[in-house]
């Protein structure tokens, strides 16, 4: 019987150190766990992660000019297909006039052998600014904190 990873003795392989640090096994991130002289493998399918950012937006000329700024990303990758959703919303409540800039998207695209040397992500469908307020959002909110 094969122990378990969390059993005594249980140290990371040589393939542990790459899958922690997002590098990809053919298209699938792997780790393997030895102990006792046995080696286990995972081999990750797909992958969710969650993103939230909390801060203020302020008028540098006046910090008394302030927002709430709140975004939240979701990116799940599928490693078999080579697949990236990105979903996105971005939240600013100017406070006292009634303001709200709200907007949210999606971005999938295909990562497949991307390299960011020579192979970049191509873009599959974009439904909304997944990623940020348009040019014209960004005016409006600057000029309600002047």
């Amino acid at each position: 019987m094969a122990p378990r990873p969390s059993e005594a003795g249980a140290e990371k392989g040589p393939d542990a150190a790459g899958a922690e640090h997002g590098v990809s096994h053919h298209g699938r991130e792997s780790t393997a766990l030895r102990g006792r002289g046995h080696v286990l493998k995972l081999v990750a399918l797909a992958e969710r992660r969650q993103v939230k950012i909390t801060g203020t937006i302020y008028n540098s000329s006046d910090p008394e000019k302030a927002a709430p700024y709140f975004r939240s990303i979701q990116i799940d990758s599928n490693f078999v297909t080579g697949e990236r959703a990105i979903i996105g919303t971005t939240h600013v409540v100017v406070r006292g006039q009634s303001i709200v800039f709200q907007t949210s998207g999606i971005r999938i695209e295909d990562w497949t052998d991307v390299d960011f040397e020579t192979i970049f992500p191509t873009l599959l469908f974009q439904g909304g600014p997944a990623d940020t307020f348009d040019d014209e959002a960004w005016n409006r909110l600057c000029s309600s904190l002047r």
